[in-house]
């Protein structure tokens, strides 16, 4: 209803759930302070509501630690806000504009590196292994030898994928001359476990096979992976 008032758009990442009868949705907003007597948006919510319609980069990331949550990091000139959305509950706030990679880490538990090494495998056969082994991780590491892994390779991976305890994945999108998004051409994936944190991300080969590399990350590392997909498209505008 508040994006009706402002005729803008939210990210796709952000989708709000149905609202009730107008009458009753408007008496809420105004309890809440969002809008005023006559109907218009709070000044501060609406310049928020504005970035988010136009922005001129941003980061949208879906964390399944404890509860689901969607999140956007957006910026559109010296303007930054960030938006979380759970469940029903929708939290928006204003933010610093430079570091948006560093803050949307933040979003998650700060973790050291989990055990293990990088590991490159091609995207077809982990995809392939792991729709058979499902949740069983002995599956998964004899899925992954059955498509001609390496014993060593295929334990490095199932023991990196062992006892996970939450997940997220994070896309960034950059406005091109005509204003139309343009979005990295793949999604972060990043879990943790036990013994600590890792990404996942998928890029091509000199011959154009889809590969996957999974590695060991901390927080700096997943900042620095969302910030480089960040500068390769706002390199290429």
């Amino acid at each position: 209803m508040l994006c009706d008032r402002l005729e803008v758009r939210l990210p796709a990442a952000i989708v709000l759930p149905p609202t009730g009868f107008e009458a009753d949705v408007t008496m809420q907003l105004r309890r809440n302070g969002w809008i005023d007597a006559r109907g218009d948006v709070e000044g501060r919510l609406a310049a928020a509501l504005r970035v988010l319609d136009r922005p001129d980069h941003l980061v949208e990331a879906i964390r399944h630690v404890g509860s689901k949550t969607h999140a956007v990091l957006a910026v559109a000139g010296r303007r930054a806000v960030k938006v979380l959305l759970s469940g029903d509950r929708m939290q928006v706030r204003r933010i610093q504009p430079g570091g948006l990679a560093d803050q949307a880490a933040m979003l998650l538990p700060n973790l050291s590196a989990g055990h293990g090494r990088s590991v490159s495998v091609p995207t077809a056969v982990l995809q392939a292994a792991a729709k058979e082994a499902g949740n069983d991780i002995a599956a998964l590491r004899s899925a992954l030898q059955s498509h001609g892994i390496s014993p060593a390779i295929a334990y490095l991976i199932a023991k990196m994928n062992e006892d996970v305890v939450s997940t997220a994945q994070f896309s960034v999108a950059v406005a091109a001359k005509d204003r139309r998004m343009r979005r990295g051409d793949h999604v972060i994936g990043w879990w943790a476990t036990n013994t600590g944190g890792y990404l996942a991300e998928e890029h091509k080969s000199s011959s154009g096979e889809s590969w996957t590399t999974i590695a060991p990350s901390d927080t700096a590392r997943l900042a620095r992976q969302i910030d480089r997909q960040l500068d390769l498209l706002i390199r290429g505008r």
